[in-house]
């Protein structure tokens, strides 16, 4: 008859043998693992990527591989792809496009962050700055021509910039200004003026001058057909618009995406010298209130409206010359900053793989 000692031996010995096989069977050898892991990843079904469509235009959006690439190299900085293709993005002419036109566009934006980067360099080479207090004169500049506050943040809407991006845009204007009138000082000379006089003279002679007001649908000069066609079919209900009772400056207050739309498109008065051409030339054959459009620009379509037409009175030499000393000026300062630029591209290494 067996011990108490040897029944406990054998219990102890039983339940050893059951935590061994217990063990054995949760542990499983990592060999065995991986080759089943292998024999079930080999019979899975396979994932198959989409296959691009061929019918989808390009986008100018960043991908992935494009992020770093160098599209310019200007002295010791460089700009990205992505960097122009942002931009494109926020000014939303980067969606629905075909290549080509996006490949013009890039081309464009690509030069004009090439020019920033021209001068911010240049400026610190000429120790060229721009106060906050010139920043705040530019800011207070755009929102009287603009006509309100409203109208102000209606534009920042419009360009998808923020308050600080636009306050970045105008130290970038007072820097452009500040080096150009550096580089090249602007003189009038009396003959300069007696020239002009002798024109403005001519002019007066073929009729008058123009107020007129406008709505713009802005469009770059690159747009494809599509888009000039849907700029001009909205103007055209517009026009049916304020042919029936809407008034014409509420319109553009509303529609228009030119800076003017604050103060209900009014442009001012134009001579036969005013520029775009084919925005002011109508108006000489229009009767006030008649409305024309839609037209085209190299800014955009158009809508425009006679709102009065006067003579053109010119006063002697000495009446008129302060206003010519001023249109002389403005006129050179536009010719050097191209010059400026011109001679910073010379002076400070540009390289461009787009």
């Amino acid at each position: 008859m067996p011990t108490t000692r040897t029944l406990l031996n054998a219990t102890l010995t039983a339940v050893a043998l059951c935590a061994l096989a217990a063990a054995a069977g949760s542990c499983r050898s990592p060999k065995k693992i991986s080759t089943e892991s292998k024999e079930a990843a080999r019979q899975a079904p396979a994932v198959k990527s989409p296959a691009p469509d061929p019918r989808k235009p390009e986008s100018a959006a960043p991908t992935e591989g494009r992020e770093s690439r160098v599209v310019a190299t200007v002295g010791s900085e460089t700009i990205l792809l992505s960097d122009v293709d942002r931009e494109i993005e926020r000014q939303a002419i980067g969606k629905n496009r075909e290549p080509d036109v996006i490949a013009r566009l890039r081309a464009k934006l690509l030069e004009d962050l090439i020019d920033d980067k021209l001068l911010v360099q240049a400026c610190a080479k000429y120790s060229i700055t721009a106060t906050e207090a010139q920043v705040d004169a530019n800011v207070a500049e755009v929102k009287q021509r603009l006509g309100s506050e409203e109208a102000f943040a209606a534009f920042l809407t419009r360009e998808s910039w923020t308050l600080e991006q636009h306050r970045e845009r105008a130290r970038m204007a007072v820097l452009r200004k500040s080096l150009r009138d550096s580089l090249y000082p602007v003189e009038v000379t009396e003959d300069e003026m007696r020239k002009e006089y002798d024109a403005k003279l001519r002019k007066a002679g073929r009729g008058g001058k123009v107020r007129i007001r406008q709505i713009q649908l802005n469009l770059p000069g690159a747009a494809p057909e599509e888009d000039w066609a849907a700029a001009e079919a909205r103007l055209t209900a517009l026009r049916k618009e304020i042919e029936g009772g809407v008034k014409f400056e509420e319109a553009a207050r509303r529609d228009s995406q030119h800076p003017s739309a604050g103060k209900g498109g009014d442009m001012g008065w134009a001579t036969h010298a005013r520029h775009p051409k084919e925005l002011f030339a109508p108006a000489f054959d229009m009767t006030p209130g008649q409305i024309q459009g839609p037209l085209r620009t190299s800014t955009g379509a158009h809508l425009i409206q006679l709102v009065e037409k006067a003579d053109t009175k010119v006063g002697t030499f000495e009446e008129e010359g302060a206003a010519l000393k001023s249109l002389i000026a403005a006129r050179k300062r536009q010719e050097n900053q191209a010059k400026m630029f011109q001679r910073l591209r010379q002076e400070i290494a540009v390289s461009v793989s787009l």
